[in-house]
Parts: C-alpha cells; sequence; structure tokens
C-alpha cells in the first residue's frame, strides 16, 4: 500500500500504470530521502517533467529555511572550519523530520551573496566595522579562500544525509532600508550606488508602501540580473531545487509602492521572468539527469498577489511551480483556502510557520513551543502536504520542535496554544488597501477588541486537535479557553459562548479570565467564540483569546 500526504495519494491514484510509478512506491512511505525519488537515466523532457512531478510529490514533513546568518554573524572568537559552521545550525537538523533546507545566501540587498559568485557581488563587508553585530564577523572570504563557501557546504551534507537542498533567494529583499548617504549600511549593496534609477524610490523620497530600497521589476535590467543569479547556482551547484522567496520582501514595482496596484504589464514581465527560470531548470535539469524543482514563498490569496505583480494563478496554471509555500509577516486566509488552492493545481503546499514577532504579549507567548505546535496542528488539520519552517533555526538542541512539527501522530496528545490570530504585520504596510483580501480575525494585544454593554463580540479560533477522540480513548484533554480583559472587576460579568455552549465559573488568573471548556465542545476547524457583558459601564478591552489545550492533567 502506498501512503504519503494527500496530494501525493492523489498523483498516485493519476499516474497508475506509469512507468515511473514502481520507483515511487518503492520510496514514498520508506525512510528514503525525498531527493532519491527521482530516476535515473533521464534523457528526454517528458521524463524530466514525470520525474519532477514524482519529486515535488514526494512527502516532505518539515522545509527548515536559514537565512545564512550563521555565516554573516559568526562568533568573533571560533575557529572556522567547516564542522563549526556546520554546527552552527545545519548538523541539528540530521535525524530529525526536516527533509529539506531551504538555505539563503543572505541575498540582502539584492545582488550580494555569501557563495562564490560570478553574477553578483561575493559579500566580504564585515558588520563591525559599521558598528553591527560587534562580537561577530562575517566569514564568506575565508571560507572562499579555504576552497569552499557556505552554499556548497550546506547543500553537502544536507545531500549527505538524507536532505534534499534548495538554494533560497529572496528576491528583493530591503534589510538595507536603513541606509543613507550619511551613514552607510554594510548591506547595501553598490549595484544600488551605481543604479539608483534601478530603485522604486531614494533614501529621502520614501515609498509609501514597501521599502524604498526595493529594486523595481519592471527594468528590465533588474529582472535579467535575478535571473542571472538564478541561473547561476543551478549551473554551478548540485541542489535539488530553487526557493524564490517573494515575501522578503514585499515590493516589486513603484506603482504598488506608490499606493496602487500592478499593471497588465507588470504582472507579464514577472511571468516572463518565472518562465525563463523554469525553462532554465529544466534545460540544466536534462544535461544533469534530474529535475530542479522551483519552490515558491508567497502571500495566501490570490488577490493580494495579483495586486503586487505576482500573477499566481497564472504560474500555477502554467505549471511553473513544483512546491508553494504560504505566508510570512501576516496571514489573509483560513489555511484551507492554500491547501485548496494547491489542490485545485495539483501542486503541494508548505504553509509558514515564522517568527510571529506579536508586541505586548504577557502570560502566553507565540513563540513558545506551545504555540508552535498549536499553528503546525492547524496546519495539518487543513490537510498541508508539509510545513515551511522560517526564522526558527537557533532554537535550543534539546528542543522537541525539529522531532514533532512535521508529524500530526507525534502532535497529536502534546500541550498546545491556539491563538485567534498567529501573526500580525500590516498587509497594508506593503500594498494599498492590503487588508480588503484579509478573511482572518486580527486580535492581539496591540491591537485589541472592545467590549461594550448590552454588544456581543464575536471571532472565531482555529483549532487542529481531535479533543472528542482523545476524550473518547483516555488520553484527556484538558481545555481552557483564556481572555485577556485587564479589567478584573469586568471579569466575571461577561457571557463567554463558544460553538454556542455557555462557558461557566470563569476565574481571574494573572489579569485574565479562565474559563473551563469540554471536549465535546471544541471542533477541529473555526470554532466560534461569542463574549456579551452583562454589566454597564465604560468599555472593556479585550486584549487576547488563547485556547489551552493539555493531555498530561487528571
Amino acid at each position: 500500500m502506498i501512503s504519503g500526504t494527500p496530494t501525493l495519494r492523489r498523483l498516485v491514484a493519476v499516474m497508475a500504470g506509469s512507468a515511473l510509478l514502481a520507483v515511487f512506491a518503492t520510496n514514498a512511505g520508506a525512510a528514503t530521502p525525498a531527493r532519491d525519488v527521482a530516476p535515473a537515466g533521464i534523457t528526454t523532457l517528458a521524463e524530466l517533467r514525470a520525474a519532477r512531478t514524482l519529486q515535488a510529490h514526494a512527502p516532505r514533513r518539515i522545509i527548515a529555511n536559514n537565512d545564512g546568518c550563521d555565516a554573516l554573524y559568526y562568533p568573533r572568537d571560533l575557529a572556522v572550519t567547516p564542522e563549526n559552521f556546520l554546527n552552527r545550525r545545519t548538523t541539528i537538523l540530521r535525524g530529525t523530520q526536516v527533509a529539506a533546507v531551504a538555505y539563503c545566501t543572505i541575498s540582502s540587498g539584492f545582488g550580494f551573496f555569501t557563495h562564490r559568485t560570478a553574477a553578483g557581488e561575493v559579500l566580504t563587508r564585515q558588520g563591525a566595522d559599521y558598528g553591527i553585530q560587534l562580537q561577530a564577523r562575517n566569514i564568506t572570504g575565508e571560507l572562499i579562500a579555504q576552497g569552499t563557501d557556505t552554499l556548497r557546504l550546506v547543500s553537502t551534507y544536507v545531500r549527505a544525509n538524507g536532505m534534499e537542498a534548495f538554494w533560497s533567494m529572496r528576491m528583493n529583499d530591503t534589510h538595507d532600508v536603513v541606509h543613507t548617504p550619511s551613514k552607510p549600511y554594510f548591506l547595501y549593496p553598490p549595484l544600488k550606488e551605481q543604479h539608483p534609477e534601478w530603485l522604486v524610490g531614494n533614501a529621502t523620497q520614501r515609498s509609501k508602501h514597501g521599502r524604498w530600497s526595493s529594486m523595481n521589476y519592471g527594468r528590465q535590467e533588474v529582472r535579467e540580473l535575478a535571473f542571472r543569479y538564478i541561473e547561476e547556482v543551478c549551473r554551478r551547484y548540485a541542489v535539488d531545487g530553487v526557493d524564490l522567496d517573494f515575501f522578503r520582501h514585499l515590493c516589486f514595482f513603484p506603482s504598488t509602492a506608490h499606493g496602487g496596484v500592478a499593471s497588465d504589464q507588470e504582472r507579464s514581465e514577472m511571468t516572463d521572468l518565472i518562465r525563463r527560470v523554469r525553462n532554465m531548470t529544466e534545460e540544466i535539469g536534462l544535461r544533469r539527469g534530474r529535475p530542479i524543482l522551483v519552490l515558491m514563498r508567497v502571500p495566501d490569496s490570490t488577490g493580494f498577489c495579483r495586486d503586487m505583480g505576482l500573477d499566481l494563478e497564472v504560474w500555477l496554471a502554467e505549471g511553473l511551480i513544483d512546491l508553494i509555500a504560504f505566508t510570512d509577516y501576516f496571514r489573509l486566509n483560513p489555511w484551507e483556502y492554500s491547501v485548496q488552492l494547491g489542490r485545485r493545481f495539483n501542486v503541494p503546499v508548505y504553509p509558514s510557520l515564522t517568527d510571529p514577532r506579536v508586541l505586548k504579549e504577557t502570560r502566553f507567548k507565540r513563540s513558545s513551543v506551545e504555540a508552535y505546535r498549536g499553528r503546525a496542528a492547524k496546519a495539518w488539520a487543513a490537510g498541508a502536504d508539509g510545513l515551511y519552517v522560517f526564522n526558527l533555526y537557533d532554537i535550543n538542541r534539546e528542543s522537541p520542535l525539529w522531532r514533532e512539527l512535521g508529524d500530526p501522530v507525534a502532535l497529536a496528545h502534546t500541550r498546545k496554544l491556539y491563538f485567534v490570530t498567529d501573526v500580525d504585520g500590516n498587509p497594508n504596510s506593503w500594498l494599498a488597501r492590503g487588508t480588503s483580501h484579509q478573511n482572518i480575525p486580527i486580535l492581539v494585544p496591540a491591537r485589541p477588541a472592545t467590549l461594550r454593554w448590552s454588544e456581543t463580540f464575536a471571532t472565531t479560533l482555529e483549532f487542529g486537535d481531535d479533543s472528542v477522540a482523545a476524550a473518547r480513548s483516555g488520553r484527556g484533554p484538558v481545555a481552557q479557553l483564556h481572555l485577556d480583559v485587564p479589567q478584573r472587576s469586568d471579569v466575571l460579568a461577561l457571557i463567554v459562548k463558544l460553538n454556542g455552549v455557555v462557558l461557566t465559573a470563569g476565574q481571574p488568573v494573572e489579569g485574565w479570565a479562565d474559563f473551563n471548556v469540554g471536549p465535546s465542545s471544541l471542533r477541529r476547524g473555526a470554532n466560534r467564540i461569542e463574549i456579551t457583558r452583562q454589566n454597564s459601564g465604560p468599555d472593556v478591552k479585550l486584549q487576547d483569546i488563547v485556547l489551552s489545550i493539555d493531555y498530561t492533567k487528571d
């Protein structure tokens, strides 16, 4: 029997009878690395495309993104050796649920890289020379002097240890936005100094949306450079795929930067670039006898993407994307939206779990192990094919996350936290009226709701556990709904309903109101919460809603 993700099983049903099915069946349910799914001896484009499809649909529990700061901010007093470099972030992943590593060789400021490049510029500047990270140093030049580089070391190691190697390019990284002529920033590349006309703005005339230091992809020169960067890596490095990260950062055209939406011409120009990338990966894939996958990370709304200049539906319809990861700073839709989009075009979907960056949290933290478990469980419950984990590379080696997040079974009876809102970045920062595409609620301490007398506040909270089945099996759980209502005198004057069931006996705890929840009141997916004030008086702020679920308590 062939096992695997839902998308994978659908593909197998479609491809029954294919000569490649036997190869796939051998690998799908076993521990064989995904990178070995594609058969050897590919000689035709049809064979390459069939192998690429199998490769794309191979099971991957976790794709781990590494932003490359392990080389950029290397400890000043640590000897520069391949082993010490890999021990910073890479060797910890061996033997975990991570099936692929997407390694970003910085690409900050566009064209600055920490791998050996002729198309771009090698980043050897030291942050300490600019007053940044004084206890660290950039070891890019030292590794190259030793005859290697960051990408070669990481890709060789992960492939040797049964994982896939992706090269991640941030399509318009703008960490260099802090640069000014009077106070230069070390990630601001010479390219931007030489060609300020290729930017969407400048340091004195900043853009309304996105960031002024973004490259203008409406310029043919910029698109050509982006293509050459990607092509060079595919030709020179033994990578299994490229990861085109459009979320870092969301600005590609002056039209969106200055308050409008992308034009048909701009979308067409970006689509032509993606077509070139696909054609190039096929050309090089045929030459080396195995496919190069195209992974992308984009916002989770086709409308938002289209307004930004990313014609996502066209790219999916034309088969230009093999794997797709959704979201970063903000999320616009329930995970089911992304999963259904992927299934519509038979492309595996990897929800992106990124650092939450929510401010003013008190009792419960979105960066906690329990919160990450809850976020992963929600994604799996929605039908995700795997997870894309971003900005989680510096976790403690003893952390269970790399061994839990990628397995719904391993997650099933762990303690979790579920929040109404996991990430709260503002879509309007990147696109005028970006919130018009938002279809999930926002409730965080910095953006509270108001509870008014005689009015009912309603919201939804996504839940990923099958708590009813767990209770029937004798595994618990104990569940509580926690409301952050600082005005404690009002806490117990609230009527709280969960899916129509009134929660009773609310207790004040550390400035919050805690309500016990029966497992039968919870449902996997969206849960409706209604809160009504019984007493009159001034408006009350509701700063957060958290659901905790614990299988360890009696």
